[in-house]
């Protein structure tokens, strides 16, 4: 859900009065802290949350390559062919389009 209120901007607050709850809880992502009391950066970042992300990227990337392997070993292959090339085509036209706007 963090990635959606990121994509939009909605972390970052709209009134100049302060960081919002949803700043404040970006600040595991990016690292970057919030200045609160004078001379100090609040973040919910560390290098164990730095540690846990690398692990979730990975399990992500080897549950990824397990399902594609699944696919095609118990799937139909032309329907997985057709599902994988669409999943690398589709982000890839849309970038181009966004790059030749």
């Amino acid at each position: 859900m963090s990635g959606v209120w990121q994509t939009f901007g909605l972390q970052w607050p709209r009134d100049g009065k302060g960081n919002s709850v949803l700043s404040y809880l970006t600040t595991i992502h990016t690292g970057y802290g919030l200045k609160g009391l004078p001379g100090s950066l609040h973040t919910l970042s560390s290098n164990y949350m730095r540690w846990l992300v690398v692990a979730m990227a990975v399990s992500l990337l080897l549950t990824i390559l397990l399902g594609v392997i699944m696919a095609f070993k118990f799937g139909h292959k032309r329907t997985a062919t057709y599902c994988l090339l669409g999943g690398i085509i589709t982000p890839v036209i849309l970038v181009l389009i966004v790059l030749y706007k």
